[in-house]
């Protein structure tokens, strides 16, 4: 099992992936925080989303030497969670954070089909 960590700088935004097996997966809780959401929350409605649960992963990582498990969906999973946020729910900094990612997303998938 190989695994590599990657973080990826939006303008002031770090997405933090791991990539194992060759599958990217992208860790949830400080992006969900950054924004402003309840991790507690997110947590509970990823868990009770038929598509997303099926592949939410807890994963060890050690940003400190002490392994910490961290919550992660693989790559695209992780982006149709992100794009279900409306950034009208979000006011200032978060609002502009929520839209500069998901047009990042977007472009990215625009891409990623072009080939």
């Amino acid at each position: 099992m190989s695994k590599k960590i990657n973080t990826t700088q939006y303008p002031d935004i770090p997405v933090l992936s791991i990539f194992e097996d060759g599958v990217e997966y992208t860790v949830l809780q400080p992006i969900a925080e950054l924004i402003g959401l309840d991790w507690d929350e997110q947590l509970a409605v990823i868990k009770m989303d038929p598509v997303f649960n099926g592949h939410l992963r807890r994963m060890p990582l050690k940003p400190t030497g002490k392994t910490e498990y961290v919550s992660c969906l693989p790559v695209v999973y992780y982006m149709g969670w992100f794009m279900r946020f409306n950034p009208n729910d979000f006011t200032g900094d978060d609002r502009k954070r929520v839209i500069v990612m998901q047009y990042g997303m977007l472009e990215g998938l625009s891409e990623l089909l072009a080939q």
